[in-house]
């Protein structure tokens, strides 16, 4: 599973969870994707899906907002409870 970051959502309309997950899944299977304030996660299966998603939506439009796309940064919690 790979975690994507999806940055600079401005104002996202009720169904924006949706229009993420079915943007993203154009590109693969999509296991999860959570919608926080002007950010989102979106968890892909696959890191060849990953890298296409990343590269198919970066600096595009989703909704009224351009987002950036980049891969997920591993949380401190995803390090530590791996030791």
């Amino acid at each position: 599973m790979v975690k994507i970051f999806v940055g600079n959502i401005h104002d996202p309309a009720p169904d924006f969870e949706t229009q993420l997950r079915c943007a993203f899944e154009k590109f693969g299977t999509v296991t999860d994707c959570r919608l926080i304030s002007n950010y989102a996660f979106v968890h892909m299966e696959s890191e060849d899906s990953a890298s296409k998603a990343i590269s198919g939506l970066h600096k595009t439009m989703l909704g009224n907002s351009r987002v950036n796309v980049e891969l997920g940064r591993p949380d401190r919690c995803d390090f530590y409870c791996t030791l």
